[in-house]
């Protein structure tokens, strides 16, 4: 059976690792010390125990460390394919992989879409639609430089991930408190050396583009491109660039998705990356897609699990077979009415989680919830603004049952919590349709 490298897991590619044990692949396990973005509970080290080999080295986002590592492990048994999903280990993985002719998206593609500003610059080259932007090192030149984009605009690192520091602001107050925002994270010392590294490349201040968020779920491998299915988000009710949860699939006509397709096709060529399981953020505007940005993995959270209960096929399959060099079949949505939705429980301050906290019957056979995840919801416990508490994911006939279950339970677990969490946006119909 064939041999598969994995280095770095988010929680979302810990389901990949175990996939990938479960079809009977050896697998290998390449872990850096400076930060782990999955939770090491007992079922994760009962996982471990089933690998063929587990390496921990210090810093997975050097690339000189990990092509030690992985020249260590290629040479004691060839590898077949490599697999990763935490992105800031990408560049230095794909740059390794090159090294070693070992089948990954390339280092340029990679780069590309880790310099937000590049990414735009290199779509807008190729003709496609892109919002206007620019680039601020400091808070000196934001007046001006902001007033060129302007206003409402959208404030994040040039390398940021998962929407960490963005910010939608309505003017120059908002535009330079976020600016600080950024900048003081990258100097405090508690703030993650990999997350250092994305959000020290400078700050992007975009043009606002009003749309319905989505993303294109797609493949490459050279010429061949496969579709598997258009996302939608719940965002925040006051900051839209708060992703509040994943709908699957999308509420739009088949023409809307075949245009988000083809524009997640395009954008991926444009900056490189052509081999691969993509997922794609972009607006649904009037005028047709717009770029937020690019990722150079799969998609993550529960969306994985999500799309498993939707269709009965694993997604993990997919990015396995594609990494693998097999043929491709993706499920086909069209014959399905439900909907998959999930909610973040995200606080909407920094605060203690109480000591009275009971979110039990969430994990209750009755609860109606078709998953529970709990991450910081101990008594005692304390929490930042946007810090993630916990997620669960229901299911609906339609895409407005889902959605107004989904926002109802999130009412109930605010209550039980006892905390303020962050709200969605209301609901008020199909929004592309």
């Amino acid at each position: 059976m064939e041999h598969i490298l994995f280095v770095d897991m988010t929680q979302a590619g810990i389901h990949v690792l175990r996939r990938a044990v479960e079809r009977g692949h050896a697998v290998t396990f390449i872990r850096g010390a400076a930060a782990s973005y999955y939770h090491p509970d007992a079922a994760f080290f009962e996982l471990l125990s089933r690998l063929d080999k587990v390496i921990d080295i210090p810093d997975t986002a050097d690339a000189d460390i990990l092509a030690a590592a992985i020249e260590r492990v290629h040479a004691g048994r060839r590898v077949d394919a490599v697999i990763g999903h935490y992105d800031p280990t990408f560049e230095a993985l794909a740059t390794a992989c090159q090294r070693f002719r070992l089948p990954f998206a390339s280092p340029e593609g990679v780069t590309n879409v880790r310099d937000k500003s590049r990414t735009r610059a290199l779509i807008a080259q190729a003709g496609l639609a892109s919002a206007r932007y620019t680039v601020v090192d400091d808070r000196s030149r934001v007046r001006e430089l902001a007033a060129a984009v302007g206003y409402p605009a959208v404030v994040k690192p040039v390398g940021g991930i998962d929407s960490v520091f963005a910010r939608q602001v309505d003017g120059l107050a908002a535009a330079q408190d976020a600016v600080d925002a950024i900048l003081h994270a990258s100097a405090a010392p508690n703030t993650p050396l990999k997350i250092r590294r994305l959000i020290d490349r400078g700050i992007i201040i975009e043009e606002y583009v009003a749309g319905e968020l989505v993303s294109a779920e797609i493949a490459l491998n050279g010429d061949q491109c496969w579709p598997f299915l258009i996302c939608g988000r719940s965002r925040g009710r006051l900051d839209d660039c708060v992703e509040v949860g994943a709908v699957l699939p999308a509420p739009m006509s088949t023409e809307q998705a075949r245009d988000c397709f083809d524009y997640a096709e395009a954008v991926c060529r444009a900056v490189d990356l052509t081999f691969g399981v993509f997922h794609v953020e972009m607006l649904v505007t009037d005028h047709g897609p717009v770029l937020v940005e690019i990722n150079p993995r799969a998609m993550g959270g529960v969306m994985a699990p999500m799309y498993k209960t939707l269709t009965g096929t694993d997604f993990c399959d997919y990015i396995l077979d594609l990494h693998l060099g097999r043929k491709l079949r993706p499920t086909p949505l069209d014959s399905t009415t439900r909907t998959i939705t999930s909610r973040r429980l995200m606080s909407a301050r920094s605060a203690t989680v109480p000591p009275d906290v009971d979110v039990a019957w969430a994990t209750g056979s009755d609860s109606g919830l078709v998953s529970f995840e709990s991450f910081l919801l101990k008594p005692g416990t304390v929490v930042g603004e946007r810090d993630l508490l916990g997620r669960f994911v229901v299911e609906g006939q339609t895409w407005s049952e889902a959605m107004h279950t989904a926002n109802d339970l999130l009412k109930r677990f605010e209550k039980d919590i006892g905390l303020p969490l962050i709200e969605p946006q209301p609901i008020e119909g199909a929004p592309c349709r």
